[in-house]
């Protein structure tokens, strides 16, 4: 599913980058570290908020985490 995929992008980012689940909590504007962790299980809805911030947090940009 797309949430998997948007998941396993953001893992595989943040791996490269070393950024931790706070960083991207607190440089994207998300409100606790459970929403990071949902997101890169695959569990949690992606909106287009939720895209914009993770970008913020992860610094990069929509493309580098969207299949197109």
């Amino acid at each position: 599913t797309l949430s998997e995929y948007i998941g396993w992008k953001v893992k595989m980012m943040q791996s490269e980058k070393s950024i931790s689940n706070y960083d991207i909590m607190t440089k994207g504007g998300f409100k606790g570290t459970t929403v990071i962790s949902r997101i890169k299980k695959g569990k949690h809805s992606i909106q287009v908020d939720t895209i914009y911030r993770l970008c913020k947090g992860l610094a990069c940009k929509s493309t580098d985490i969207l299949p197109f």
